[in-house]
């Protein structure tokens, strides 16, 4: 227990401090950015914009992502680093050439025949310029995280984000002051910008703060094991990203059958993925930063065959995700989903989040116990759950959309989660038991959910009544259940040290 506390006061603590940090101020520039963008091309133009999103998820699954947690997990364990990252970012950037230069080429066929809208050609070309440099930034934050030290990523996430949202201020000025119509193209470009800045800035620090230099002496055996551990998890993540850009398409087109004009389906999807989901997943700044450092703190465990500290990862990852879900289920039902209205000027966005909230828990979980069995090299596993858990979603979309509308959308998404969660736990149950309290991790939590709530609204209640702005009761409401939330928690937790 001991080493369990001071591997997480040395790595892991300070490792998802740094980067939630950094990806709460990231998303509090994206909700900004998000508004900013709801109000210049519109719900139909954010739908346009997320209708692109899956060309590029597909293009870095091939490119990046199984390369990032192979660099990142075996400069955690091997001594030849800099041979390892050198290796993984040639063949990356080898993959993100060929395929930046046959998307770009092939970008009218693609919106015609895959996306199904003719519209989405010109961001699809101005995305694929992008894919190159996602793939070095990916590859320079896999390599420091394999050593454990998240201060640069972070950086490069916070400039990736101002370069974007400043990029596309700035073409939107422009784009006025010369009485020229604002597509949603200038937010592909503010993702090209954003990436080209990023990876420029990963590499001068890798080379300024590590002094890294290229090394070529073990090419060839580095090649083969990043080849052979980032080959399945590219396999994985494209059938994956197939799968979601599938269900991305199928969500306008079932809509369009339950009755919606093409306008109104595509606006009703931008709403629910590009505002109401920044809501739900704003909070999951945390768990995803904690999966990233669970990732090569598990993956030493388990070459120490440490299972004690395996199973004490496994049940604090568990008890404080569903800790902070279950108050985000309450948080966003009575507080979230009207502020959401209110600054994207949608009621849609309301509507969705009070069914969306009940994600949190079964979200914020899956994302820490995806970073430990990663860690533990069982990516099949991951791979396996998520596809199933995406087909439950298409299989809500294709028989509940036509019926109950964009409804049956989010209840495939619940059902996906829970099924996700309990599978998730199941196999680490049976790999590396652990001990799991029902009291502290779910009832205490909801006890304290609803004290906060109570106390809260005997503030917001009269707020309201004395007309303070509607922006600010909602704020304070959400501050004093926080604060009595947390409280009660701790003492809790104080007391029974």
């Amino acid at each position: 227990m001991s080493s369990f506390k001071q591997i997480l006061k040395n790595s892991v603590i300070k490792g998802t401090f740094i980067l939630t940090f950094a990806g709460l101020i990231s998303k509090l520039m994206g909700f900004y950015y998000k508004i900013f963008l709801s109000g210049a091309i519109g719900a139909e133009g954010i739908g346009l914009y997320q209708l692109a999103f899956p060309v590029m998820g597909i293009a870095l699954s091939v490119c990046s992502m199984g390369i990032e947690n192979a660099i990142s997990r075996f400069c955690a364990k091997e001594s030849d680093k800099n041979g390892i990252f050198t290796s993984g970012i040639m063949i990356s950037l080898c993959l993100a050439f060929i395929i930046s230069f046959i998307i770009y080429n092939n970008s009218g066929f693609i919106a015609h025949r895959f996306l199904l809208n003719d519209n989405a050609a010109p961001l699809i070309s101005v995305i694929s310029l992008s894919i190159p440099f996602s793939c070095i930034h990916q590859c320079v934050n896999g390599y420091y995280y394999g050593l454990k030290k998240t201060k640069i990523p972070a950086l490069s996430q916070l400039f990736e984000q101002l370069v974007r949202v400043g990029s596309v201020l700035l073409i939107t000025y422009y784009m006025h002051c010369k009485g020229n119509e604002v597509t949603p193209v200038i937010a592909v470009a503010g993702i090209a910008a954003g990436e080209a800045a990023s990876s420029i800035f990963s590499l001068a620090a890798l080379k300024i703060n590590i002094r890294y230099k290229p090394s070529f002496g073990n090419w060839k055996n580095n090649t083969g094991k990043i080849i052979g551990m980032a080959f399945p998890i590219s396999c994985n993540r494209v059938l994956l990203t197939l799968l979601q850009s599938g269900e991305a398409i199928l969500i306008p087109a079932q809509l369009i059958i339950f009755g919606m004009t093409r306008t109104e389906a595509l606006s009703a999807y931008g709403v629910l993925t590009g505002m109401a989901m920044s809501f739900i997943t704003f909070p999951s700044t945390i768990t995803q930063s904690a999966a990233i450092m669970l990732l090569p703190t598990v993956s030493e465990a388990q070459s120490g065959h440490d299972s004690h500290l395996i199973s004490q990862a496994v049940t604090t990852s568990i008890n404080a995700s569903l800790v902070m879900g279950i108050f985000c289920v309450g948080g966003f039902i009575i507080y979230g989903a009207p502020f959401g209205a209110l600054i994207f000027h949608n009621e849609l966005v309301s509507d969705f989040l009070r069914v969306l909230a009940w994600l949190c828990p079964f979200l914020y979980v899956n994302t820490t116990l995806t970073g430990i069995l990663n860690g533990l090299g069982k990516t099949g596993i991951t791979f396996m759950c998520n596809i199933i858990g995406i087909v439950i979603r298409i299989a809500f979309i294709i028989f509940l959309i036509p019926a109950y509308g964009i409804s049956g959308c989010m209840w495939g998404l619940l059902a996906s989660q829970i099924f996700i969660t309990a599978a998730y736990v199941f196999i680490l149950a049976r790999m590396y038991p652990f001990r799991f309290n029902p009291v502290k991790a779910i009832l205490l939590p909801v006890f304290a959910l609803i004290i906060s709530v109570l106390i809260s609204l005997f503030i917001y209640v009269p707020a309201l009544t004395a007309q303070v702005p509607y922006a600010i009761c909602l704020i304070l409401g959400v501050m004093v259940a926080g604060i009595v939330y947390c409280s009660v928690i701790a003492l809790f937790y104080r007391k029974n040290v």
